[in-house]
C-alpha cells in the first residue's frame, strides 16, 4: 500500500526531470529564424525571419551597405531563457511569447521586445517622453486654428499611422520614419517592416506591421494622377512585403552622441552640404526677365540684408519659371533675353548661388528610379536609371545652376523617393567632383 501511495509523487518527479518541449519560433505562421547580432557600438541589430526569407539579411536602402557580423545568437526554437553578451550589452531571449530584453553591463533594461501572436512587436515605455519618428507631425483636426497648436515633440499618446504626405500646415510634409529614442535611455529603429506605431498605452508601445488596402493588390505603381491616394505612395514597395519579416535595431542612448554615432554606423554618415546652403535662400515666383531676376539681388544688397542664394520656381507652378513648362529641362526665353550662362555668371559675380525648381516626369516617361551613379556593370541603363535621368540636369549644371528643388513626386515609393535624394547627390559629384551637391526635396 505504501509504494502505491507513492507513485504519483514518483511519476511527478519523473515529469519535472523531463525535458521541457522547444518552443519552434514562427513568424506569420511560418517556421521562422531568430538572429541577433552586433550594429554598431552600443547597438544590437534583431532579425526575426521566415525560414522561407533565403536572404542572410532584409534589404533596405536606408541601411548603410557594409558586412556586418555573423549572429552571436542564432535561434530556430527555443526551450529555457538563452543569455547572450553582444558586444557591450546583453540580451536574454525568452520563449512563450518570443520576448528579447537587452541590458547594459551594469543590469540596466535598456528595452524589451515582445512579439506578438498577431504579428505586431510590443516595446517597453518607461514614462519619459519618446522623440523621433520622423519629420513632421499629426494632422490638425478640423476647424481649428492650426498656428495656435503645440508642436508635438513628445509622441506618446497616440496611434501614428506613419503615413508620408504633403501638408500645408504647421508641419509641412510628414516623412515617417520608425526612429524612437526614448529619454529614458533608448533607441529604436525599424527599418523593416514599414509600421505603424501605437503609443496610446503608458507602459508600452507597439509596431504595427502596414497592411496594403485591398485594392492595391497587383495594382499598378502610383502616377501623378492619383498621387493623392494613400495606395503605397512613399513607403517599401508592395511586392517587396515579407509576412513576418522584422529588422529591428535596438540602441543604448544613455549618451546621445553614441546613440547618433551609432546610428549613423547603421545607416551611412550625413552629407555635407555646402557653406551656402546654411545661409538665407530668398525664393521667387512669377517672373519678368532676366534684369529682373539680378535686379532682386541688388536690391537685398543695397538694403544690407545677407542673401546667399536664389530659388526659382519652375513654369505651371508659377505662371511665369525659369524653365518652360513643367517638366522641362530648357530655360524660358520669355525671361532669359540674354545668354543664361552669362545671367548665371552675374549671379555668381554677386555671390549669389541659383536654385531652380523641377518637377519629375511622369511613369510614362520615368517608369521608376533605380541604379547608381556611376552605374555598375549589373545595372540596366534605360529610361528609368538615374544615370540617365540626371543627364538631362547636366546642361543645366554647365550653364551654372548650383542647386535644384525636386518638387511633386509624391507617386513614388519610399525606394524611388530615396534614389531621387541619390540622383541628385551622385550625379552632382559625378559632373562637379569638388563641389558640394544640395538639393532641397519635397519628400523624404
Amino acid at each position: 500500500m505504501r509504494q502505491l501511495n507513492s507513485l504519483p509523487l514518483t511519476l511527478a518527479l519523473l515529469a519535472g526531470a523531463l525535458p521541457a518541449a522547444a518552443q519552434t519560433i514562427t513568424a506569420a505562421g511560418q517556421p521562422a529564424q531568430l538572429d541577433i547580432r552586433l550594429a554598431g557600438t552600443h547597438s544590437i541589430r534583431v532579425t526575426l525571419k521566415p525560414l522561407s526569407f533565403r536572404y542572410d539579411l532584409p534589404f533596405h536602402p536606408a541601411i548603410a551597405a557594409r558586412p556586418y557580423p555573423k549572429p552571436a545568437l542564432s535561434l530556430r526554437s527555443i526551450t529555457r531563457p538563452v543569455a547572450k553578451d553582444v558586444g557591450l550589452l546583453k540580451v536574454e531571449v525568452r520563449p512563450q511569447p518570443l520576448t528579447v530584453t537587452v541590458s547594459d553591463r551594469a543590469g540596466r533594461t535598456i528595452q524589451q521586445l515582445v512579439f506578438q501572436d498577431d504579428g505586431s512587436l510590443a516595446f517597453r515605455l518607461d514614462g519619459q517622453p519618446v522623440l523621433g519618428m520622423g519629420e513632421g507631425g499629426p494632422r490638425p483636426e478640423r476647424g481649428t486654428n492650426w498656428r495656435q497648436n503645440a508642436v508635438q515633440f513628445d509622441r506618446r499618446g497616440r496611434l501614428d499611422e506613419m503615413e508620408p504626405r504633403w501638408q500645408s500646415d504647421m508641419y509641412g510634409s510628414r516623412n515617417p520614419v520608425a526612429m524612437l529614442v526614448g529619454t529614458g535611455g533608448w533607441g529604436l529603429f525599424v527599418p523593416t517592416p514599414w509600421v505603424l506605431v501605437d503609443l496610446r498605452d503608458p507602459a508600452k508601445g507597439v509596431f504595427l506591421p502596414w497592411k496594403p488596402p485591398a485594392n492595391a493588390a497587383g495594382a499598378a505603381p502610383q502616377t501623378e494622377a492619383n498621387q493623392q491616394q494613400s495606395l503605397g505612395k512613399g513607403i517599401p514597395p508592395i511586392d517587396a512585403i515579407v509576412p513576418g519579416l522584422y529588422d529591428v535595431f535596438v540602441f543604448d542612448a544613455q549618451d546621445p552622441a553614441a546613440l547618433m554615432k551609432d546610428f549613423a554606423t547603421v545607416t551611412g554618415p550625413a552629407a555635407m552640404p555646402p557653406k551656402w546652403a546654411l545661409g538665407y535662400m530668398q525664393s521667387h515666383r512669377t517672373l519678368q526677365d532676366d534684369a529682373q531676376l539680378t535686379g532682386i539681388i541688388d536690391t537685398f544688397r543695397r538694403k544690407q540684408i545677407p542673401v546667399d542664394a536664389v530659388i526659382y520656381l519652375g513654369t505651371g507652378f508659377a505662371p511665369v519659371g525659369w524653365n518652360k513648362r513643367q517638366p522641362s529641362f530648357e530655360f524660358n526665353p520669355d525671361v532669359f533675353k540674354r545668354d543664361p550662362k552669362v545671367v548665371l555668371a552675374d549671379m555668381e559675380a554677386k555671390h549669389v548661388k541659383t536654385i531652380v525648381h523641377m518637377v519629375p516626369y511622369d511613369r510614362d516617361r520615368l517608369p521608376t528610379l533605380h541604379g547608381t551613379i556611376p552605374a555598375q556593370p549589373d545595372e540596366k541603363l534605360d529610361a528609368s536609371h538615374i544615370a540617365s535621368y540626371w543627364q538631362q540636369h547636366v546642361a543645366l549644371v554647365n550653364a551654372g545652376v548650383d542647386g535644384f528643388w525636386p518638387d511633386e513626386g509624391d507617386w513614388f515609393n519610399l525606394f524611388e523617393r530615396i534614389k531621387r535624394h541619390q540622383l541628385y547627390y551622385q550625379g552632382g559629384l559625378a559632373t562637379t567632383p569638388d563641389v558640394r551637391p544640395w538639393s532641397l526635396q519635397r519628400n523624404g
